[in-house]
Order: structure tokens, then C-alpha cells, then sequence
């Protein structure tokens, strides 16, 4: 049997697998077809409105709620409904085939750049078989499929390095992720410079690549009157999501690496305007910051109270002190920022990078919940946390190995690029941000091993 079709067989067995431990933690979470989260309504609703009311929009108030999310994923939902009744039922195929083909493809990855049959096999069934690289495609999320997305967009990236083949898988993989999810925007970036220095005549794909995004962005633009990559906030907003929001998360980043801490006391300050909730904000808060920035949580109480009044009277208008709060936040960063270098460049950075990669991604209830606690789950637990820690650093190091061809340096380069972003610039994730680069980090744990086996070869020969 030659090796195209054992990795379909082994992508055809693990997915079977892996539905069937999908479907045993949505039966046990008593979720009908597929899990839905807080952000799921986000996703599916501007789907749902253009088939009932012809407009693509959330279901808040705001010019926001046109543009909140990248278009993909609702996409898919949308051709569900059309094809299907059950559009959920439908999309839970869709994502269970995008598995399938991710197997596939991680399998032709890591044959076209070590040309090992051996290993080939043996990496493709570790990567099928083991949960924490598909514990979310029984959700309602973008992260259900984004890890698949992404290998085959690798794939068709060292394909067409080496081969100069796949150049239309490269351009609509390319083109599905810059309308995908935001965050993943700084991923295909250093792939498509390569492919145009080594490639000059792929500039016409490649420009068809970034077309879907600049139709996107020029929505954005007409909606909300100029260019955004997070088109969330906005003052004819409403809801929270509003430029003082958007202050206070700028503001809580300096010291805070955990989103829900600002979620937390958002919701505390909104509460009320009372000194007895004040403090319980500022119990939370780094002693060295205190002082500093009481009078602006004292200021945020204020805000969200006027905004309460205001919605409660059918208005919506900017505020006055809602315009100060973010002239004070702005007149903070400009001032003080600076003399908190350590935590705000190294310190919280660091958080947020150990936070992302020191998670086991066991990501199903059955994992954190149901068999909490088994000896078989947490010896699982403590081999995908090695499994994936080892997978991210055999990552850096190829980066700066020798012997590393060049299309393996920028994917390994492109995923450091993405962890930077994440630890550096956005800060306040949760651990399923690292979801989508799962499959290329262990790609690169292979590719590591595959370097060293030749090493000692050639050492004891």
C-alpha cells in the first residue's frame, strides 16, 4: 500500500476516534449537536439575520454588531443553512471532515520535508490519536477547525517552496484565514514575503490571497468610518463595548495577563458607583499600581453608571465623561507607563507566554470534569503538558539549527512571530489561543527528533 493511502487510512481511523470521544463529551455536557459558548451567538447570528432579515449584523445595537467577526466561520454556517434543515448538524460534519483532511495533511507535512516513511506514520498517528489537538471541534468556535486551516496551509507553503506546486491550495487557505479569526492575521505574513522573494510571478495569487480581507476591511471601513483589524468598539455602540472599555482593557494589560481578571472587575465596577465595590477592584490590583490608578476605576464607576442612565432613557450618545476617562487612561499611558518597564515589557509578558504554553489543552469536560481525578487522565494530563512544552522549544530550536532547510526556519518562524503577538502586544488570552498552532509545533517536535536521529547516525558511523 503506497503511503497517500495509508495516511488516509490512518486520518479515516483516528477521526473515528476522535468523533467518538467528541460525541461522548457533547452527550455529556447534554449539549444538542454542537457546544456553544458566550461567543458563539457572535459567529452564527450575523448568518441567521441575513437569512431572515437580509442584513449580515449581530443581535446587539451598534455599528459593531455588523463587523465583530471575521465573515468565515459565519460562512459556513450560512452555506449549512441553505444545504440543511439542521444547519448545526451540518456544520459538526463540516468540522469533523476539516479534522479528517487536517490528519491527512499533517501526515504529507512532515513526508515532504523529512521524506521518512517511518516517521511519517508514527507521527501522524501520535497527532490523531492523542485529545488536547482536537478538543475543540465539538464547539461552536473558530478554534473547532483554525488548527487544520493552519497545517494545510503549512503544507501547501512547503509545497510550493520546494515544488512549486499548490499554489491554489496556498491562496485559498491564505485567503480563508485573513478572514478567519483576527488574531491569526500575523501568521501567513512571513509565508507570503518568502513565496514573493523566491517566486516573483506568484504575486498575481497572492494578491488574489489578500482580496477577501480587503473587500472585508472596506465593510469595516464603510461601517465604521476607518480600517480595523478588531472592529469592536465603538461610542454609537450599545453596549459595554465602547472606547472607555477599550481604555480600561489598555489600561488593566500593563499588569494583567489573565482576561478574566478584567472581566471580573468590569463587571464589579459596573455593578455600582459605591466605595465598598471600589475596593474590591482594588484588592485584585497590584500594590505598586494602587495609588495610580484608583481615581480611573473610581472614574469607570461613573461611566458605566451615566451609560446605565442613558440606555435607560432610549439615548445613545458620546458622553462627556466617558471622553474623560479615555483623555486620563491616554494621559496615563503617556506619563506612567514608562516607569513600569520591567512589568509592563518583561514581567507580564512573560506571564501571559507561560500561561499560553504550559497548558494541557485536555480541553474536553469529560477531561476537566467528568473523569477529573482518574489516574489514566492526569498521567495524560502530564504527557500533553511535556508532549507540548517539548513541541514549542524543538520549534525555537529548529529555528536556529544549521541543518534546517528554509521553509521549516519560517513556519517555526511564523508560529514565534504569532506567540509573540499573543504574549507581547495582546496579553490577555486564554489558553485556546494556542489551539490553532498545536498541529505546526508538533511538526516541528518531529522535524527535531528527525535532526538528531541523522546526527547520531552520522556520529556512530
Amino acid at each position: 500500500m503506497n503511503q497517500p493511502k495509508i495516511l488516509l487510512l490512518i486520518a479515516f481511523a483516528c477521526s473515528l476516534f476522535q468523533v467518538s470521544l467528541t460525541e461522548y463529551n457533547i452527550s455529556s455536557l447534554g449539549a444538542d449537536t454542537l457546544i456553544r459558548t458566550a461567543d458563539s451567538p457572535s459567529y452564527i447570528n450575523p448568518p441567521k439575520n441575513l437569512l431572515e432579515k437580509g442584513i449580515w449584523k449581530d443581535n446587539f445595537e451598534g455599528p459593531s454588531s455588523y463587523v465583530q467577526r471575521p465573515p468565515f466561520y459565519g460562512f459556513l454556517y450560512l452555506c449549512s443553512s441553505y444545504v440543511s434543515s439542521s444547519p448545526l448538524n451540518l456544520l459538526k460534519i463540516i468540522q469533523y471532515v476539516f479534522m479528517f483532511g487536517g490528519i491527512f495533511f499533517f501526515g504529507k507535512t512532515i513526508k515532504l520535508l523529512t521524506n521518512n516513511q517511518n516517521l511519517t506514520v508514527l507521527a501522524t498517528i501520535s497527532f490523531g490519536v492523542l485529545p488536547f489537538f482536537h478538543g475543540f471541534v465539538g464547539y461552536v468556535m473558530t478554534e473547532a477547525i483554525a488548527p487544520y486551516i493552519l497545517i494545510v496551509f503549512t503544507f501547501s507553503f512547503v509545497n510550493m517552496y520546494k515544488n512549486r506546486k499548490g499554489i491554489i491550495l496556498f491562496t485559498i487557505m491564505g485567503a480563508t484565514i485573513l478572514v478567519f479569526r483576527t488574531q491569526l492575521i500575523v501568521f501567513p505574513i512571513l509565508y507570503v514575503v518568502i513565496l514573493l522573494i523566491k517566486y516573483r510571478q506568484a504575486a498575481a495569487w497572492v494578491l488574489l490571497l489578500f482580496l477577501p480581507f480587503l473587500l472585508w476591511q472596506i465593510r469595516v471601513k464603510e461601517v465604521m468610518g476607518s480600517f480595523q483589524l478588531h472592529p469592536i468598539y465603538s461610542y454609537s455602540n450599545k453596549t459595554i463595548f465602547r472606547p472607555p472599555h477599550e481604555e480600561l482593557t489598555n489600561l488593566f494589560r500593563v499588569w494583567e495577563h489573565e482576561s478574566e481578571s478584567l472581566h471580573q472587575a468590569e463587571s464589579l465596577l459596573r455593578r455600582d458607583t459605591t466605595a465598598e465595590t471600589l475596593n474590591k477592584v482594588m484588592s485584585r490590583i497590584p500594590q505598586g499600581f494602587q495609588n495610580g490608578v484608583k481615581r480611573k476605576l473610581m472614574l469607570y464607576q461613573q461611566v458605566a453608571n451615566e451609560q446605565r442612565l442613558m440606555w435607560a432613557k432610549g439615548q445613545n450618545q458620546k458622553l462627556n465623561i466617558e471622553k474623560v476617562f479615555v483623555s486620563e487612561i491616554d494621559k496615563w499611558k503617556k506619563t506612567q507607563r514608562d516607569n513600569f518597564t520591567f512589568i509592563n515589557w518583561i514581567y507580564t509578558p512573560a506571564k501571559s507566554f507561560i500561561d499560553l504554553v504550559m497548558s494541557s489543552h485536555l480541553n474536553h469536560y469529560v477531561f476537566q470534569k467528568t473523569l477529573r481525578g482518574n489516574i489514566f487522565i492526569e498521567a495524560l494530563r502530564i504527557i500533553a503538558v511535556i508532549t507540548l512544552l517539548t513541541s514549542i522549544l524543538s520549534s525555537i530550536a529548529l529555528v536556529f539549527m544549521n541543518k534546517t532547510s528554509a521553509p521549516i526556519k519560517v513556519a517555526m518562524m511564523s508560529f514565534l512571530i504569532s506567540i509573540i503577538y499573543l504574549a507581547f502586544i495582546q496579553r490577555m488570552n486564554e489558553t485556546r489561543y494556542m489551539t490553532p498552532y498545536l498541529p505546526l509545533i508538533f511538526v516541528g517536535l518531529w522535524l527535531f527528533y528527525d535532526q538528531l536521529s541523522c546526527r547520531f547516525k552520522k556520529a556512530i558511523a
